[in-house]
């Protein structure tokens, strides 16, 4: 199926209303989001729950540090090139 995700913390929450192209979620501590429907499965409904987690891009994270680490080892006078 996939990573599993059980360890990961995230906030509770459940759609209130769809407005437009976003949908309205809250958080069980009361927060409110506006949050783009593009972005969200395709079939949530009103009411339903969601628990939502951020996670870093690690991919990104070690691509930058393997760039630092070659230009060191390399020699590299400017160390902040970005190689793109």
């Amino acid at each position: 199926m996939g990573e599993d995700l059980s360890h990961l913390k995230y906030l509770k929450g459940k759609i209130l209303r769809f407005e437009g192209k976003f949908a309205v979620l809250e958080f069980s501590d009361g927060q409110k989001i506006n949050w783009p429907i593009k972005d969200l499965p395709y079939d949530l409904a009103v009411g339903q729950e969601l628990k939502i987690s951020i996670l870093r891009d690690m991919e990104a994270e070690n691509e930058k540090l393997a760039k630092k680490i070659l230009n060191k080892i390399l020699g590299n006078k400017n160390e902040n090139e970005s190689g793109d």
